[in-house]
């Protein structure tokens, strides 16, 4: 169990004073790092509850979305959820959202949702997603131009300083290069594998140097094993696991540009935010000609009849649908602004605009919910 109970940040008796906040995390690391992000940036007292599942992962139906129950959590994950409750809890993803429920029907806690909870956006006090998500405006919605930057000038500078040694030896300029996997739109195949190795290589013959690679917890061990074999540039590779130290936020810290692959805005968003040069590799997405129809139809709808949008846009706000994800949406902007290129593409040469980690407006907007509550 991690928990921090006091913020070195502010005084102890106000940390003894402040909210206690509950993190519920899941299964996905990216994810369990963004609750961690906000919840050191808030302050207060927090602590993690893990969500461990029975058997295999709840399917979304609506009738799970509108649950109030613990009944998917393992015995001992149900265990960890007793007195005293939380003032606060932070959760991102939709299996979570019964849970949350449930844990402030046992109390007054306010709920916080990271990302898209299919399921309505009434349930939660407030809900920080991203533009991919498509949520339509309301009260308790706040959309942020990106992900929560997970990656603070302490954490760049501590790692850089505990890695530089190891990769002195390696000749600069420095190409970092963060690998991901397959996701529900998008698949790693062992031709973009081999794709992404052979850009590697030819970049190398372009601007010498050297290659940081790291691979996440998803990529594929096919992938991994590619990589292993076709790389033939001067490199260090990092195979993602969780026993070993991750130079992850290293990379970030010293290379002097950046290759991403494109399934992972977390890794684009922190990337991008060094100001260094970002292209981003391209993934094979699934079923391409039914996924631009539905998209197509989401945006038609928008922008068509008054009526039908708002019917359209109040079925979503109250779970009964939700709309298909869509990240280009987020690299579309990047590019625009002159943030990322794309491999393969004619790089651009605009006036590039700074991008700017929007914690600092999440955490106010979670600040705002406890005045309210003072107010109230």
């Amino acid at each position: 169990m991690k928990a921090r109970t006091v913020d070195q940040s502010i005084d102890v008796q106000d940390a003894i004073d402040s909210p206690m906040v509950w993190v519920l995390e899941g299964h996905r690391a990216g994810d369990n790092l963004q609750l961690q992000t906000l919840a050191e940036g808030i302050g207060w007292r927090w602590t993690v509850k893990k969500l461990d599942w029975q058997k295999q992962l709840p399917i979304w139906t609506p009738y799970y979305s509108r649950s109030i129950s613990l009944k998917h959590l393992t015995p001992a994950s149900r265990s960890e959820l007793t007195p005293p409750w939380p003032d606060l809890v932070l959760s991102i993803g939709w299996r979570s959202v019964p849970v949350a429920r449930w844990i402030q029907k046992q109390c007054t806690a306010r709920l916080v949702h990271l990302g898209r909870p299919r399921a309505s956006l009434s349930y939660f006090n407030l809900v920080l997603t991203t533009p991919q998500y498509g949520l339509p405006s309301a009260n308790n919605v706040l959309c942020l131009t990106g992900p929560l930057n997970t990656q603070s000038p302490t954490r760049l500078a501590n790692n850089a300083n505990a890695w530089q040694n190891r990769l002195l030896h390696l000749p600069r300029p420095w190409t970092a290069v963060f690998v991901g996997g397959s996701t529900p739109s998008l698949k790693f195949s062992k031709f973009s594998a081999q794709k992404l190795v052979n850009i590697c290589n030819d970049h190398k013959l372009k601007v010498t140097g050297s290659l940081l690679v790291a691979t996440s917890p998803r990529t594929p061990r096919f992938v991994t094993e590619i990589l292993r074999k076709s790389l033939d540039s001067p490199s260090f590779i990092y195979f993602w696991h969780t026993d070993t130290d991750n130079p992850y936020a290293a990379y970030l810290a010293l290379a002097d540009e950046f290759i991403v692959t494109n399934d992972s805005i977390s890794m684009t968003q922190e990337a991008a935010l060094t100001q260094r040069p970002v292209q981003i590799f391209s993934l094979t997405q699934k079923n391409k000609a039914l996924r631009e129809l539905i998209l197509n139809v989401d945006k038609k709808i928008r922008n068509g009849n008054k009526t039908l949008s708002q019917i359209y846009l109040n079925c979503i706000r109250m779970g009964i649908i939700f709309p298909p994800k869509s990240p280009d949406k987020y690299f579309k902007e990047l590019h625009k602004n002159g943030q990322i290129n794309f491999l393969g593409m004619p790089l651009r040469y605009t006036k590039k605009v700074p991008l700017i980690a929007e914690n600092d407006n999440a955490i106010r907007a979670v600040y705002k919910l406890f005045e309210q509550k003072r107010l109230n």
